[in-house]
């Protein structure tokens, strides 16, 4: 399915580019290659990423556990992402088609799959896309400002598994004299994207983001965000841990990072809610989310409950030592990587805190478990959670080449762990 998707992608490039050199009409980039009619009926945009990446860890101590009990992680060097998009427009239609072929084969390395139109001055989206909500969730991977997302989007949000969602969604930019504003609402398939059984119940998700200052390099961004996902499992609910990787990247076909069981993750329904605030002043960036996520129905607690209350905060900034500011996209509500004007480039310094935590639960009690034969014998009634604290930097080549290095350290509450990992990526992205 992948090689018929590159040769129909092709030739369609192909007949694209002689349709312009008989019709005179123009061909732009702005990073990617675009054709569009003279007219302005019709358009068609190429792009693609390709990010190489490389992950040493640094197995940490784990206390008070048996003899001989080790880590299980692997380091190595892999490509992470490899995107092809296909953009268009088709009269006053668009249509986005994007595949990751380092994802395994077609529908599952599918990732962006729509079409839209103009409905009441907002883009009416229908197939598959990212539900709106957190920022962090919704910025794209080749800006965001560390190589792994925090663990409030890679866990917190049913496991980080559902970035993609085939669905309704809407989107409408809203200017009043207060500020730019942006609605956005989701409805989707709960579970499980294309290539995944589907029929597993639905979700709804609404962001409401409000651009408050605007002038110059400085920007003031503060959003809100919430919804529910329902499983419909008709009371057949089968309760899997759901697992935090703390220390870098954790995937069985790239690298294995450590992992801590922080809560029930498949309970019958999830309710959800964020709240975020960012800005920029001159090379100064700043990015922080809180949210909390409350799972019913999941593995029985000592006192009867089937409740799990899982909350995470991340707090993130950067400092570009050659000036340069980050950008800010109006059409997402979220921030982007900088101009690069210079011929050294630019360097930017970035930092990240980032927590989770289940209320309802200790280390030791029932889910929140150590991973290893026996929980850790002090860590047993102490909180249930696991931080990690990453610094590094990004070197900004051009408007397409940035090569990232990322240190993070993972303390794990549960078990005393405090696992390390060095990481480093090449990405090229048009």
């Amino acid at each position: 399915m992948n090689k018929l998707f590159q040769h129909a992608a092709a030739i369609f490039l192909i007949g694209a580019s002689a349709a312009n050199a008989v019709n005179a009409d123009d061909a732009t980039t702005s990073g990617g290659l675009k054709i569009k009619t003279a007219d302005g009926k019709f358009e068609f945009g190429i792009g693609g990423r390709i990010q190489l990446d490389g992950v040493l860890f640094d197995e940490g101590k784990i206390e008070e556990v048996p003899p001989n009990t080790a880590n299980a992680t692997t380091s190595g060097v892999y490509v992470r992402r490899s995107y092809l998009t296909l953009t268009g427009k088709l009269y006053d239609w668009r249509f986005k088609f994007e595949n990751d072929f380092t994802a395994g084969q077609s529908p599952n390395s599918i990732r962006e799959m729509w079409v839209s139109h103009q409905v009441f001055g907002g883009d009416l989206i229908i197939g598959q896309h990212k539900p709106f909500r957190s920022i962090e969730e919704l910025t794209s991977s080749n800006e965001i400002l560390l190589m792994e997302r925090p663990m409030l989007t890679n866990s917190l949000l049913a496991g980080g598994n559902r970035q993609y969602q085939p669905g309704v969604f809407y989107k409408r930019p809203i200017n009043t004299d207060f500020g730019f504003f942006l609605a956005q609402a989701s409805v989707y398939d709960a579970a499980h994207p294309l290539g995944n059984n589907a029929g597993q119940g639905f979700g709804t998700s609404e962001r409401l983001t409000w651009l408050a200052y605007d002038a110059n390099d400085m920007k003031l961004h503060l959003g809100a965000w919430g919804g529910i996902d329902d499983f419909g499992k008709g009371g057949n609910e089968t309760v899997a841990p759901g697992s935090v990787t703390y220390a870098g990247r954790n995937s069985a076909t790239q690298v294995l990072g450590p992992t801590q069981v922080i809560g029930g993750a498949s309970g019958s329904s999830e309710t959800f809610w964020g709240v975020e605030l960012a800005g920029t002043a001159g090379p100064f960036f700043l990015q922080s989310e809180y949210a909390e996520t409350r799972w019913e129905d999941t593995a029985v607690q000592a006192d009867g409950r089937t409740i799990d209350r899982i909350e995470a905060v991340t707090v993130q900034g950067s400092v570009f030592l050659t000036g340069e500011t980050k950008t800010y996209k109006k059409d997402r509500g979220t921030f982007g990587s900088p101009k690069v004007n210079s011929p050294i480039g630019a360097v930017e310094l970035v930092a990240r805190y980032d927590k989770i935590l289940n209320q309802d639960r200790s280390a030791g009690d029932g889910v929140c478990n150590s991973a290893y034969a026996v929980a850790a014998p002090s860590r047993t009634g102490e909180g249930c959670y696991v931080q990690q604290y990453t610094v590094g930097a990004n070197y900004y080549v051009n408007p397409a080449v940035r090569f990232m290095f990322n240190y993070i350290r993972g303390d794990n509450n549960v078990t005393g762990d405090n696992t390390s990992s060095y990481n480093a990526r090449v990405q090229l992205a048009f």
